[in-house]
């Protein structure tokens, strides 16, 4: 009778579980760098009534014309998306703003302070709420809480919005998240988003277990059977 050889089943495990760190790390790897990959273009889209059209490039210098009421935005900074309700946009070439920097502002001292989260007001082109910047790169707060001033890091970019009577959409290339993307390549992670999904809901509550009930002594004593004589 032929017998069939058939491997030892010790090596064979010890080898499957050599292999299985290796090739969850690549997984994780390429999870990475596809999600870098997509930050690479920032979209934003939302509703509103006006017409014009807004042009930023990167974080200093920003100008528009027309004029549009942002019912509703939502814009993509990379792997994290802010919404915005209530919103404005207005520009001028030589004077704008847009998002909620008005909102936010108070009736005084809302071009003194500009500690908006994503809302711009510029003169002359430049950006001057210069206190709306968040931290150089990604953090905990920025990645796990709503809202939020948009990091430096990716806020190096540059693109455009278009105003049109009931919608508002644009693209805009983010050039620090295109560095992000090649430096992930050789596992450096500067904007520190790693592990981060792209489409996730930032401040969601954690659902709470409620911890389970432990007797006291006393209860213990009083639901045991008497002791037999």
């Amino acid at each position: 009778m032929r017998h069939r050889f058939l491997p030892p089943l010790g090596p064979a495990l010890m080898l499957a579980a050599l292999l299985l760190p290796g090739c969850i790390g690549l997984r994780t790897y390429g999870e990475d760098r596809v999600r870098d990959l997509s930050d690479v273009i920032d979209v934003r889209y939302g509703t509103g009534f006006g017409l014009g059209a807004s042009v930023q490039l990167g974080p200093a210098f920003s100008t528009g014309l027309g004029c549009s009421p942002e019912w509703y935005t939502r814009e993509w900074f990379g792997r994290k998306s802010v919404e915005v309700d209530d919103g404005l946009f207005a520009g001028g070439l030589l004077v704008s703003y847009d998002g909620d920097y008005v909102r936010r502002r108070g009736e005084s001292a809302w071009v003194r302070r500009g500690d908006s989260t994503t809302g711009s007001f510029s003169v002359l082109i430049f950006t001057i709420n210069t206190g709306r910047g968040g931290p150089f790169a990604g953090d905990a707060a920025w990645f796990e809480e709503p809202a939020g001033s948009p990091p430096l890091f990716t806020a190096m970019r540059m693109g455009g919005t278009v105003y049109l009577p009931g919608v508002n959409g644009g693209l805009y290339w983010n050039i620090g998240e295109t560095l992000d993307f090649f430096c992930g390549l050789v596992t450096y992670d500067p904007m520190h988003d790693d592990g981060y999904p792209k489409f996730f809901t930032p401040g969601a509550p954690a659902p709470v277990l409620a911890p389970a009930s432990i007797p006291d002594s006393a209860s213990l004593s009083d639901s045991a059977p008497p002791s037999s004589p």
